[in-house]
């Protein structure tokens, strides 16, 4: 009898349990209905149709296999729509590009991303014809972003912050949390607050700024009467150098990277591209859709206008979509080598690490060199907005050494250090997102390259302001040096 009634409640509660997830799968669908009645146009519609559906996914595979194809149907009229737009300003070329990306989520539909390559075209030819407008909008870009001088974080409550964080991951230890006390003490004692926010220290008559970037555990000190001169540090190692009194040290390094940034700045302003032979110009983006990715596009597409414009020799190629780049790659420089292109710009969109860009399958140094191997008397200019430099600056020099070669074949653009992540604009007004469609870099290259700068001299001026609004610090390999040398890398400065 007993075992009768444990079953009975058992099939209840299974009974319960299908009720319950019957009903959520049925709201999922009408709110998927909803979205696709609209025809996406809400205005968070897109982004939000693949949270649902992927959660669609997670509660019944079947369910959401049989509603693929209604998603389908309806992205097609979109998208369709999307490609033959009669007119359309900057901004809706924007929000069109990203939208388009976003529907390349949809599984084995290949529609979207071939679409995204046409309206790319037609953007670009929108900018050829409108030069002024082009010029307008950059400006008004760069009038909105925001510098790291006006950006407000108190040094101290951020230290203090990741040492409650640590703690509540690894619990209390009495000798820890009293280690943490003291040097959280000797930072407030040898910092000032000011009213303005700001967190400053004073050594030897100069003021020194602490700027710090939630996202990441490294701080920016700068002088407060030059932001260009500079260093990047982890918040610990700040710690260290307060407690022993070691602040010069961090000076010292500000001061010689300035120093030698100068010292270097007349040869990398001689750097060009060619304007004798065919450029042949390759963007390389995420075949699966990623949104910090997806805010470049509009920004890719307005630099291939203008360096086409600086430069009549470059010529454009569709957007490659790989999720192996490697691949990809060598077989698209093939068919332009084949017919006689000896010079190419590769243009590398995605997420870093220290090692490698994270295509899906990962792109490396060594792999570059394989591609350039492949062509013995061809030459390329590389850049990329990959966080750390996507590990190239390291495996490139490495590569050097082992085949001296590579050095007059290669010229590599980084927007930012190996152990530094890069950011795209911050606007004005908005909390700490990545919001613009562009990075500081590439908006000042840009900008730079409008006014008739040589590539060289344009890539010079995107380095010194992208200083004035964080804490990247693009630097270059031209010729197997390494430009905008740090302080703390001269382990790296002999490369030959």
């Amino acid at each position: 009898m007993a075992d009768t009634i444990e079953e009975s409640k058992d099939d209840l509660s299974k009974a319960l349990e299908k009720e319950n997830l019957d009903k959520r799968i049925k709201n999922l669908l009408n709110t998927l209905d909803a979205i696709l009645e609209r025809n996406f146009s809400g205005k968070e519609d897109v982004e939000n149709l693949f949270v649902r559906l992927e959660h669609l996914q997670e509660l019944d595979k079947k369910v959401y296999a049989d509603y693929i194809p209604k998603v389908t149907k309806c992205a097609d009229t979109i998208i369709d729509t999307l490609q033959n737009k009669p007119d359309r300003s900057l901004e809706e070329f924007n929000a069109d590009l990203k939208k388009l990306y976003v529907f390349s989520e949809i599984p084995d539909y290949n529609k979207p991303l071939k679409a995204l390559q046409e309206v790319d075209k037609l953007l670009i030819q929108f900018i050829e014809n409108h030069p002024e407008i082009t010029q307008a909008y950059l400006e008004k870009q760069i009038s909105r972003l925001l510098k790291t001088k006006e950006i407000s974080t108190n040094f101290n409550d951020f230290v203090t912050s990741k040492f409650k964080s640590k703690q509540t991951k690894e619990g209390s230890n009495a000798a820890s949390d009293n280690k943490n006390l003291t040097l959280l003490q000797i930072a407030d004692n040898k910092i000032e607050y000011g009213k303005d926010g700001v967190s400053r220290l004073t050594f030897e008559n100069e003021k020194w700024i602490f700027k710090v970037f939630p996202e990441t555990d490294s701080v920016i000190i700068a002088s407060e009467n030059n932001p260009a001169m500079f260093v990047v540090l982890q918040w610990k190692d700040i710690l260290e150098k307060l407690e022993n009194n070691h602040f010069d040290e961090v000076a010292k390094m500000a001061k010689e990277n300035f120093e030698r940034e100068n010292s270097q700045k007349e040869r990398l302003q001689a750097f060009d591209l060619p304007k004798d032979q065919a450029i042949s110009y390759f963007r390389i983006f995420p075949a699966e859709h990623e949104s910090t990715i997806s805010d470049t596009l509009q920004g890719s597409s307005m630099l291939v206008s203008t360096l086409m414009s600086r430069y009549p020799n470059l010529q454009n190629n569709p957007i490659i979509f790989s999720n192996n780049p490697k691949k990809d790659l060598a077989d698209a420089l093939k068919t332009a080598y084949d017919k006689g292109t000896r010079f190419f710009y590769l243009d590398l969109y995605n997420h870093g690490s220290e090692q490698e860009i994270l295509f899906k399958t990962p792109l490396t140094a060594n792999d570059i060199a394989e591609i350039a191997h492949k062509f013995p008397d061809a030459k390329f200019t590389i850049s990329t907005i990959a966080c750390y430099g996507g590990g190239l600056r390291k495996g490139f020099i490495d590569l050097f050494k082992k085949n001296p070669d590579l050095k007059t074949k290669l010229a590599v653009f980084l927007q930012s250090k190996p152990n530094i992540i890069n950011l795209a604009g911050i606007q004005k007004g908005e909390s700490y997102q990545l919001k613009a469609f562009s990075t500081y870099y590439y908006s000042f290259l840009m900008q730079a390259l409008q006014k008739g700068a040589s590539y060289g001299k344009a890539a010079a001026t995107a380095d010194e302001k992208t200083k004035e609004y964080t804490y990247g610090d693009p630097e270059a390999l031209i010729g197997g040096e390494l430009f905008v040398q740090t302080f703390s890398d001269t382990s790296e400065l002999n490369i030959a």
